[in-house]
C-alpha cells in the first residue's frame, strides 16, 4: 500500500520573528517570539473566483484538492495548481479538465441556462453518501495517533498557533497544520487523496472541535473513522451517527469518549 509523503513547501517558512515586550514574574523583557504567519488566499477554478480565507501560506496543492474534495467536486478533475503570490495574498488557480466547470465562479452573478451560479454550482457537486467501511482499529491505537499528533505538531510547538490534523494508514501518518482548522481539514485530505491513500481504510485526527462542519468535510473525504483532542457539538454528533462515522472526542493518553458508533473499536 501507499505511503504518505509531505511535498516540498516553497512559500516560506511557515513561522515569522517578532520583537515583543514580556511581563513575567515582576519583569519587563525585551525579546524575540516566534508567530505563525497567516496570508489571505483567493482560490479560483479556471480562473474565476470560488472562495476567500485566511489560511496558512503552505502546501496549496493539498488545499486545493482537498477543498475540491469537501466541497463535492470530483478531485481528477484538476489538471494543475498553480499560485500566485502578490505580499500576504495568494491566488490559487485550479485548472479543470471538465470545462463544464469553466462556469464555476460565485463572485459573478450573471445566469447560465436559467441558474444563477450558485444554483448552478450544487449541479456539479457529489452528494455526501453515508460511510460503509467496516475499518475497526484497537482501543490502544487511539492513545498512540494523540502521541502521533502530538509529534508532529511542529510550528503549533513553536507558535501555539496552528490546528493540526493527521491521516493514519496501516503504520503510516503524516500531519499537516494550519491556521484555519477548516483549511487543515482539506490539506490532510488533499495530502491523503494525491499520495493515493484510500480514506475507506484510514483514520483522520484532529486537534480541533469537532463541529458539524467539520463532520461534513470528513463524510466528503470518506473517512469512517475520526478521533479528535477535543469536544464535539450536538450537530456533529447527530451528523456523523447519520452517516456512519466513528466520532471520538477528548481523547488522550488515558482516555477518550466514543459519541457513535463504537462498534468500530475493538476492545
Amino acid at each position: 500500500m501507499p505511503n504518505m509523503t509531505i511535498q516540498r513547501d516553497d512559500n516560506g517558512p511557515s513561522v515569522d520573528t517578532v520583537e515583543i515586550v514580556r511581563w513575567d514574574e515582576n519583569k519587563k523583557i525585551k525579546k524575540t517570539d516566534l508567530v505563525i504567519r497567516e496570508a489571505n488566499v483567493l482560490v479560483q477554478i479556471n480562473g474565476k473566483d470560488y472562495r476567500r480565507f485566511s489560511s496558512s501560506p503552505s502546501h496549496f496543492n493539498y488545499l486545493a484538492t482537498g477543498i475540491f474534495i469537501t466541497d463535492g467536486f470530483d478531485p481528477r478533475l484538476i489538471k494543475q495548481v498553480d499560485v500566485l503570490r502578490e505580499g500576504r495574498t495568494y491566488t490559487v488557480n485550479i485548472s479543470t479538465r471538465d470545462k463544464v466547470l469553466d462556469s464555476v465562479g460565485l463572485d459573478i452573478l450573471d445566469r447560465i441556462d436559467g441558474l444563477d451560479r450558485t444554483d448552478y454550482i450544487e449541479t456539479c457537486k457529489i452528494k455526501p453518501k453515508k460511510i460503509i467501511s467496516q475499518l475497526s482499529i484497537p482501543k490502544d491505537l487511539v492513545s498512540d495517533l494523540v502521541k502521533k499528533l502530538d509529534d508532529n505538531s511542529f510550528s503549533f510547538k513553536k507558535t501555539g498557533g496552528t490546528h493540526v490534523v493527521g491521516i493514519y494508514h496501516e503504520k503510516t501518518f503524516a500531519a499537516v497544520e494550519d491556521i484555519s482548522r477548516h483549511s487543515a481539514i482539506d490539506k490532510a485530505i488533499g495530502l491523503s487523496f494525491l499520495n493515493g491513500v484510500p480514506s475507506s481504510s484510514s483514520v483522520i485526527v484532529v486537534s480541533c472541535r469537532q463541529t458539524e462542519s467539520i463532520i461534513n468535510k470528513i463524510i466528503m473525504g470518506g473517512f469512517p473513522i475520526v478521533i479528535g483532542l477535543s469536544a464535539p457539538t450536538d450537530a456533529a454528533i447527530y451528523l456523523a451517527n447519520d452517516f456512519n462515522v466513528t466520532l471520538i472526542g477528548f481523547a488522550s493518553k488515558n482516555r477518550f469518549n466514543i459519541y457513535t458508533n463504537d462498534w468500530r473499536v475493538d476492545f
